[in-house]
């Protein structure tokens, strides 16, 4: 099984990388969006 990682803060990118990298790979693009609260940091 194939799984990576690819981090950017650009959403358009993340999606066009998933959708190149699943037709490499025959399989179906997932992209996930995380939302960080800055103030919530851990110290």
């Amino acid at each position: 099984m194939q799984t990576g990682l690819y981090l950017t803060d650009i959403e358009e990118q993340a999606q066009k990388m998933a959708i190149r990298v699943a037709r490499i790979y025959g399989k179906t693009p997932t992209v996930n969006v995380y939302e960080i609260d800055d103030n919530m940091a851990l110290i």
